[in-house]
């Protein structure tokens, strides 16, 4: 099995067509961008990436991260639903990391029902740990509620100490709210 990440190139529609279509379908209106904002962010910001992953040369998920010198921060991760259950998350995960030379973050649900716990329980499996303290997504723009997600680490993240930094590096950079201002 051939398996690789392709930064999403807007002149491909084929591969276009199939980032949108996973990117609407996977996420809450309130958790995600207007896919165009997306497209544009990813041409005009040096830390926003927007890949997709592929497994023997056709594209099974999508992967968005902004990366800084000590902080990579995994925006959006989904695998294509005629994909799911073949360890191909697992594996892009864990490859994902393990080729970063600092920690990674995300965020995930709350642990309310079947689905976000078996989510849950993948990220805990790939190494992931949650904060304990009280985490809240600020909008992504006019019209969009903040939701109550969980904050994760991959890697050397002590929350007691680096929970504050880097929540306000996720509000100002990826969401562009004033640091403090959702609590």
């Amino acid at each position: 099995m051939d398996f690789c990440f392709r930064r999403l190139s807007s002149a491909d529609e084929r591969t276009l067509a199939f980032a949108e279509m996973l990117y609407v379908g996977a996420f809450p209106p309130d958790e995600r961008r207007d896919f165009s904002a997306m497209l544009s962010l990813a041409e005009r910001s040096p830390h926003f990436h927007f890949t997709l992953f592929y497994e023997d040369a056709e594209p099974v998920g999508i992967l968005s991260y902004w990366s800084w010198w000590h902080l990579r921060y995994i925006e959006h991760f989904a695998v294509a639903p005629d994909c799911r259950g073949r360890g191909i998350g697992s594996q892009a995960l864990e490859r994902f990391c393990r080729s970063a030379a600092t920690p990674v973050v995300l965020e995930a649900e709350l642990q309310t029902d079947e689905v976000s716990c078996r989510r849950i329980a993948f990220y805990r499996r790939a190494g992931f740990t949650a904060a304990p303290q009280r985490y809240v997504q600020p909008p992504y723009g006019v019209g969009k509620m903040l939701v109550e997600l969980l904050l994760l680490s991959w890697g050397d993240v002590d929350w007691s100490h680096d929970f504050e930094a880097v929540r306000d590096l996720l509000h100002t950079e990826v969401y562009g709210v004033e640091a403090g201002r959702y609590r």
